[in-house]
């Protein structure tokens, strides 16, 4: 399996940060992600995750990062490929 970083910006919401926390083996540093200010209602979250598996990425997409969140697509404003 190749493994690649993949950062990730999301609607900071209760299904997001539950997500996060599950997957904490991930995160790329000990902080995990950061809270920032966001237009309108939502604050947005930024992380990094290491180790994911690049093969369902580029085949997925979005939607794999979703599944791995156990959240809906639509939290998800983009996911953006490190290595």
């Amino acid at each position: 399996m190749n493994t690649c970083s993949i950062t990730i910006e999301a609607y900071n919401n209760g299904r997001i940060t539950k997500g996060l926390f599950a997957i904490e083996e991930h995160w790329s540093c000990d902080e995990g992600f950061s809270v920032v200010p966001g237009a309108r209602y939502y604050d947005h979250i930024i992380c990094t995750l290491d180790d994911l598996d690049f093969g369902r990425y580029d085949s997925e997409g979005i939607r794999y990062i979703a599944d791995l969140l156990d959240c809906v697509p639509g939290d998800i404003i983009s996911a953006t490929l490190e290595d």
